[in-house]
């Protein structure tokens, strides 16, 4: 008898007793053994068990009383195809059938996260059409798939929002966005636009939408046969298995022939319902009896088959037996009959059946602790009977507790040491416990041991490393060449790059080393339910920006409050055709929130310009991006890095695009940051953050000799949360050419090289935390800025509610995974990056 901690250990357990019995009993086969579970919780046994004797050795089994649910992906698409007349045709109910692999069998040039990101791109939520919608608050068709099936084949042959057409097609009084694909992409897209077609035609259909909403049974049948043959294709992994269970759906489909209903008008519903109940009576076995491997199944299908070695887990209290009282619909419940037989009486009667059934060896297993709360937990009533019919004349005492009192499985599998053997992943976890033991041994008194791989790699010495690595399956840095023979490398950085790199190297670096970009999965894309009712705050800031920006740069004055209007109105109209912007009432209401910035930015402007002319430029250093109105575009800035030890030489190309810049009379050239956040508890560091793309764009024009002689360069932060002085400007003194070039070098030097590896070449990553906020703070406070980072995951940690650039971008959990750099090395950090800033800052009010 065991009494185990979890399901999951239940079954490590279990199979390293398996293993034990194969060992003692040379003449004992796997399909002598049968592991056996209650009825009551067969799915969550049976969900586990495959991949338990997986990891064991491979240990060969069969299951045999799996549902065809259970069995094969073939039968959860027929089970989806079945329901789709039933739904809303929400995303989160179609996209699942859409991805399924039986499915898109039949397309092999397609790929899930494709059709999921197309799905999200052309802006489908719910409804079929747009008379789905009918009397919502849309005015507009929106949301549909029929809308996004519109706008795809749209952008079969006009051009759309890749190319820089922002233009909207209107058809029959509704106006849409054609959505372009690529070349090699349209093949895929048609035919995701013919499978949605089809697939909502068909549900269509049976909803009775279409035609008659009753049908003789007859023709049913035939359309579910249809369905089931157009839409459902063998995946190659499991061709065999799937056909033949194929083939089984059309035999208990042709035996509902005889019921002698076929002429019968039935809804779809019903079909529906005689045709699910006839595929689930098909068993899903992937084994039989007493063939090759360890038997499990349920008590149910173990009946009265004779086994050596017998497993029955799930003994726990209030898990077995079933509880005897039926459905109150029930009419047993009123009066029993002879041959009525209770849940309970039938667990009961397996129960007896099984040992009867065992030839050898019978062991019994239960949770012994409650898998939420862990509290102790008692073993079946059941069990109990069975203890005292044991201790009543057949066993002595010792011998019962030798039964039923023996030790627990320990919680932690790495800590169960007899069963070791069995469980491949349990002894290596066993053996980085065992090292870690070791480590924090030979550490000297109050030395805290490495928190992660790589604090380890850089306590180690690289042949150390190496070996614990080997242990622990961590990988292994790749060896660099013997000498650097090749040419200088092109690398193309940007402004924005930069900037990030400065606001937090950790994030900025994944940024630009790995092209990361804060997208939404494919789980997320499928499960999206509703639409959007309120454009989050990134997404109100690029907007209101590009509205106000494109304002500036089409006058040689003030832009007035008409033609920003015209603006924003332009750029909403694409978002909500595009479907990333809310429609209707929730446009309106937020039109008049996203009106009060705008204005009150141009009222910023007008002051700005003091009544005179105020002329608005946005300069692009390299190539403007790809459909961006790039007015001015001058050559990159180009730098040379010198090779350094293991580093080669490096030609770096600084591309990009500088604020909206702005030249009022008798005044420096200012970089206008339009900012529409809320007031931040520590406003100052927030705007000392802002003021970093004015620096950079100073810093830039420096350095490609654009900058004003003596004039030095201003950073003006437009604000609108109400604060009493809602323009911020920050004064930077002039900068030549060569400290400008040599800054950026420098800077991007540091970027590229990252945090040291073990044998000190540059790993490109930079992994540690030091936003700049700490750095800000520390200078306005007087401390350090490594105490100040510190300080600032301490309370992160803790649940405080604060804001700093680490916490934003594609590195998820950064706190919980890094720590600061220490304290020498972060201020020789801040000193580098920010010693400019702050020498050239004169003055903020």
């Amino acid at each position: 008898m065991l009494a185990c901690p979890g399901i999951r250990r239940e079954l490590e357990v279990v199979v390293a007793e398996i293993w034990r019995c194969l060992r003692a009993q040379p003449d004992l086969r796997c399909n002598d053994i049968a592991v056996i579970v209650p009825e009551s919780r067969k799915d969550a046994y049976l969900s586990q068990v495959g991949a338990v004797f997986a990891e064991s050795h491979a240990l060969p089994l069969n299951i045999v009383d799996l549902t065809p649910q259970s069995g094969h992906r073939l039968a959860e698409a027929a089970q989806m195809l079945l329901d789709l007349p039933f739904s809303s045709f929400s995303r989160k109910e179609l996209a699942p059938l859409l991805t399924h692999p039986s499915l898109m069998a039949r397309f092999p040039d397609a790929r899930p996260a494709d059709w999921l990101r197309l799905i999200d791109e052309l802006g489908i939520v719910r409804g079929a059409e747009q008379r789905d919608l009918a009397g919502s608050y849309l005015d507009r068709d929106l949301l549909t798939w029929d809308q996004g099936l519109r706008r795809l084949a749209l952008g079969a042959f006009m051009l759309g929002e890749r190319s820089g057409e922002q233009a909207a097609v209107t058809l029959d009084g509704n106006q849409y966005l054609p959505v372009e694909t690529a070349p090699d992409e349209r093949s895929s897209a048609l035919s995701f636009a013919l499978l949605v077609r089809s697939l909502i035609a068909d549900a269509r259909f049976a909803s009775g939408i279409a035609g008659p909403a009753e049908r003789p049974l007859r023709e049913w049948l035939d359309f579910i046969r249809g369905m089931l043959a157009a839409y459902l294709v063998p995946t190659p992994i499991s061709n065999d298995a799937e056909e033949g269970l194929l083939s089984r759906w059309r035999t208990a489909l042709d035996d509902l022939d005889d019921l002698g209903l076929q002429d019968l008008p039935v809804s779809y519903r019903v079909a529906a319902e005689l045709t699910r109940g006839a595929l689930a009576s098909i068993p899903g076995s992937r084994g039989q009896y007493l063939a090759r491997g360890v038997t499990v199944a349920s008590f149910v299908p173990m009946r009265a088959i004779p086994f050596r070695v017998v497993f029955v887990l799930g003994l726990g209290h209030g898990d077995f037996p079933r509880s005897a009282r039926r459905g109150d619909l029930d009419l047993r419940e009123a009066r029993r009959e002879p041959g009525d037989v209770t849940p309970r009486e039938q667990d009961l009667y397996m129960f007896l059946e099984t040992l009867l059934c065992t030839r050898d060896r019978l062991v019994l297993s239960y949770l012994g602790r409650d898998e939420v709360t862990g509290e102790e937990r008692p073993p079946s009533p059941v069990v109990l009977e069975l203890r005292e019919i044991l201790s009543n004349g057949y066993l002595t005492k010792g011998e019962v507790e030798k039964l039923f009192d023996g030790p627990k499985p320990p919680l932690r599998r790495y800590a169960d040491l007899e069963r070791l053997d069995a469980l491949p992943l349990a002894r290596a976890e066993h053996a980085a416990q065992l090292l870690g033991e070791s480590l924090r041994a030979s550490l000297p008194a109050g030395t805290a041991a490495p928190a992660n791989a790589e604090e380890l790699r850089r306590a180690l010495s690289p042949s150390a490393f190496s070996e614990v690595a080997a242990r622990l399956s961590l990988p292994t840095p790749l060896a660099l060449a013997a000498e650097p023979t090749e040419a200088a490398n092109n690398v193309i950085i940007t402004l924005a790059d930069l900037r990030h790199f400065l606001e937090d190297p950790l994030q900025g670096s994944a940024r630009f080393r790995l092209r990361l970009r804060e997208t939404r999965g494919d789980d997320e894309l499928a499960d999206r339910e509703d639409e959007s009712f309120a454009t989050n705050a990134l997404d109100r800031s690029a907007r209101l920006r590009e509205a106000i920006s494109k304002a500036v740069l089409a006058s040689e004055a003030v832009p007035s409050t008409e033609s920003v209007a015209t603006r924003y109105d332009e750029i909403s109209l694409r978002e909500e055709l595009a479907g990333r912007a809310p429609a209707g009432l929730f446009r309106e209401t937020e039109r008049e929130h996203h009106a009060a910035i705008l204005n009150k930015w141009t009222e910023q402007l007008g002051r700005i310009a003091n009544g005179g002319r105020l002329h608005g430029r946005v300069l692009h250093f390299g190539q403007a991006f790809e459909n961006e109105d790039a007015r001015e575009i001058l050559p990159a800035i180009t730098l040379e890095l010198a090779a350094e030890g293991a580093q080669l030489p490096l030609l770096v190309e600084l591309h990009g695009r500088t604020s909206v810049l702005v030249e009022a009379s008798a005044q420096a050239r200012a970089s206008v940051i339009f900012t529409c956040r809320s007031k931040d508890p520590d406003e100052e560091t927030r705007l000392d953050r802002e003021s970093l793309a004015a620096f950079l764009d100073h810093v830039a024009l420096a350095a490609a000799g654009l900058s004003q002689p003596q004039a030095g360069h201003r950073g003006l932060i437009l604000l609108t949360h109400g604060a009493r002085v809602d323009i911020e400007e920050y004064r930077f003194a002039a900068l030549d050419i060569a400290r400008a070039r040599d800054y950026l070098a420098c800077l991007a030097r540091d970027m590229l090289t990252g945090t040291l590896g073990p044998s000190g070449e540059p790993t490109g990553l930079h992994t540690y935390v030091l936003p700049c906020e700490a750095v800000f703070r520390a200078r306005r406070t007087g401390i350090l800025a490594g105490d100040e980072a510190a300080r600032l995951c301490e309370q992160c940690r803790e649940g405080g509610p604060l804001r700093f650039s680490t916490l934003r971008g594609p590195i998820r959990d950064p706190v919980a995974r890094w720590n600061p750099p220490p304290t020498e090395a972060a201020s020789r950090m801040a000193a580098d990056r920010f010693g400019l800033f702050f020498e050239l800052e004169t003055g903020a009010r």
